[in-house]
């Protein structure tokens, strides 16, 4: 009959769990006895009503030479002594592990750095007896060489203990717990020397992370092995969609842009950051966040664009690619359409002449993260805008030390209160920019952005020309530059922006209050060429038709329409393209799209007049309004 394992060392079918053992110290040419405590194990075999019971003794180590039942000297050979009472013994008891969770990362909760806790407090709950025994190890079979002196129990180490609150303070060097290790640990229930089961759990201490600069702020970069725990803390792939069934995941090269080769086509490159393996601590104020990426190419120009993805699709670096978030599991358009809304970090130009490292500020997604619950990944995807050929390299987590992609986090302690968002911004979403002088709406390509003043916060605003991730952004903070009014909420667009008529721009808002930085806000505006004119009395008139306001873009604003309807046949007749005409089975239907050109809030509507130009000229005739049609939906006038 074969063991399970050789040595009679299958858990669960040759053996049990491993009972804390002795470490020995044998001098040359002595000889020693040693005890081990079978308490459990008897105890075990007894309450299990078994005939006779089987020890597996196991060492580590150097090779201990003991004496057999066999042994001529009988004071050598092999005792076991029990010490007992009359009477029902105590049933057994139990507990249950409250913290650290299993696989847990513990770092020193007072250490503004990353820093182990080497004297982490172990706490339970339900405990059903009046004592306790801990033990740790460096391996999960608790069989090492170390854990006689890491075995601990509520009487003969009370002062580690708070029975009242179910916690064991591990006693500092005592344990000789190590930076960048697994730590296993153990724990029983004993009441009266009736022993419970063992209940086992684990934590991880990571590697020390960080330094701290002149301004007693922390700083710590993140890489593929930073945590040193040995799951990798900043992963990287790549994709194309040439060949949708590619994984770059073990190239020390990614690319990212648009290739000639037909076979390769668009590129893309996913970077992972395990976030919540990194023990920062979530009540932090991040001031400065960079994803920092290595080029390593010397051509190519495109606009290189990181965002914030959705982790909550459950891909995997390993298995993803064009076609597929992990097997068998499908995406669309590589991923791209898992891009969190306002979740653009920044853009670069890809003009580079060299080697050079491109940064992306995620300073606020790394901040709304810790404030969020430090749940999950932080994933990006790196994309790029423009023509065939327009690529670049970058490398990966392979790369010598100095290449690979980083996250670098500059914090100190915070209050823990999230800043809060932006609100009541103007101009409203989509309108247009216009300046109000003396209730006149005048044009600009300076217009004034307004907000709720947020007391004693800063402001950071971006703006995009062609929309976020295709051009460089434009950017104001109030800390470092003029031309905010942060007591009444405004700031005056300067002209060395260079906004231009008939344009619409992307921009975004985000308040920053004790150098916390809130999420994004983020809207457009349109650069009209209206302007109202004024009737005197203090009232003003605009006048919209189609495209009167974009003269010098295609896009044709605000976006109106007209078409005549003809009944008498059973469908009616949709008369789109011919002059319009108003009878007594004939109607005109007039619309226009004014979100474009929104009006600014506080003003009110005095008078709103329809002007239609007759063809013919003369003639008897009238015009009724019955009543406007709906506002909600798209109503097709081409289809109608």
């Amino acid at each position: 009959m074969s063991w399970n394992e050789s040595g009679a060392d299958g858990v669960g079918a040759d053996r049990g769990h491993w009972e804390p053992g002795d470490m020995v110290s044998v001098p040359a040419n002595q000889f020693r006895i040693f005890t081990l405590n079978l308490t459990s194990l008897v105890q075990d075999a007894l309450r299990n009503g078994e005939s006779n019971m089987s020890i597996v003794i196991s060492g580590v180590g150097m090779p201990v030479f003991c004496a057999s039942s066999e042994h001529p000297s009988s004071v050598r050979r092999p005792t076991i002594d029990f010490e007992y009472t009359l009477g029902v013994a105590p049933s057994q008891g139990s507990v249950v592990i409250a913290g650290p969770q299993n696989g847990e990362i513990v770092a020193d909760p007072d250490e503004l750095l990353i820093m182990p806790d080497y004297s982490p407090t172990i706490s339970w709950d339900n405990l059903s007896s009046s004592d306790i025994e801990i033990q740790f190890s460096s391996d999960d079979d608790f069989r090492s060489v170390d854990d006689s002196t890491r075995l601990w129990n509520s009487w003969d180490d009370s002062s580690d203990f708070s029975m009242s609150n179910g916690e064991f303070y591990t006693p500092a060097g005592e344990a000789g717990l190590l930076n960048g290790t697994w730590v296993w640990f153990r724990m029983r229930s004993v009441d009266s020397s009736i022993t419970g089961p063992w209940v086992n759990g684990m934590f991880g201490l990571p590697a020390e992370i960080g330094e701290l600069n002149g301004q007693g702020q922390a700083e710590i970069d993140l890489r593929n092995d930073t945590v040193n725990l040995g799951f990798g803390t900043v992963h990287d792939t790549w994709v194309m969609d040439g060949n949708t069934s590619y994984n770059g995941n073990d190239d020390y090269r990614m690319r990212i842009g648009h290739s000639n080769d037909s076979t390769e086509g668009n590129m893309h490159a996913f970077i992972r950051v395990n976030m919540e393996t990194v023990p920062i601590h979530d009540n932090v104020t991040i001031h400065e966040a960079t994803l920092n990426l290595r080029r390593t190419d010397r051509t190519g120009e495109p606009m290189i664009s990181a965002w914030l993805m959705d982790s909550s699709t459950g891909h995997v670096f390993k298995e993803l690619s064009y076609a597929n978030s992990s097997n068998g599991m499908a995406w669309t358009n590589g991923g791209m359409d898992n891009i969190v809304e306002n979740a653009l970090l920044s853009t670069v130009n890809g003009n580079q002449t060299g080697t050079s490292t491109l940064t992306f500020d995620a300073t606020p997604y790394v901040q709304a993260y810790l404030h969020n619950g430090h749940v999950g990944d932080m994933d990006f995807i790196i994309t790029s805008e423009g023509l065939a050929g327009e690529e670049i390299e970058i490398a990966t987590g392979d790369e010598p030390f100095s290449y690979r992609p980083h996250l670098d986090i500059r914090y100190s302690w915070g209050d823990g209160t999230p800043t809060p968002v932006a609100t009541n911004i103007t101009p409203a979403p989509n309108s247009a920019a216009w300046d109000v002088v003396n209730w006149e709406l005048q044009s600009t390509t300076t217009p004034t952005l307004t907000w709720d003043p947020v007391s004693g916060a800063d402001v950071v605003i971006e703006m995009a020309e062609y929309g976020f991730g295709d051009s460089i952004l434009l950017r104001a903070d109030s800390r470092d530059h003029s031309g905010f009014d942060l007591t009444n909420g405004e700031y005056e667009i300067p002209g060395s922006w260079g906004l231009d008529w008939a344009q619409s721009y992307q921009w975004r808002m985000s308040i920053v209050e004790d150098d916390e930085q809130s999420p994004w806000s983020d809207t457009k505006l349109f650069i009209s060429e209206i302007n109202s004119t004024s009737l005197g009395g203090g009232e003003h008139e605009l006048r919209y038709r189609h495209g009167n306001g974009t003269s010098q873009s295609m896009a044709e604003l605000p976006d109106c329409g007209d078409l005549t309807l003809e009944g008498g046949a059973a469908s009616g007749m949709n008369l789109d393209g011919q002059d319009l005409t108003a009878s007594d089975n004939q109607v005109i239907l007039v619309g226009c799209d004014l979100s474009s050109h929104a009006m600014p809030d506080g003003l009110a509507i005095v008078s709103a007049t329809m002007r239609l130009r007759t063809l013919q000229p003369s003639g008897i005739g009238s015009f009724a309004i019955p009543n406007t049609m709906s506002e909600t939906g798209e109503h097709g006038w081409k289809e109608r």
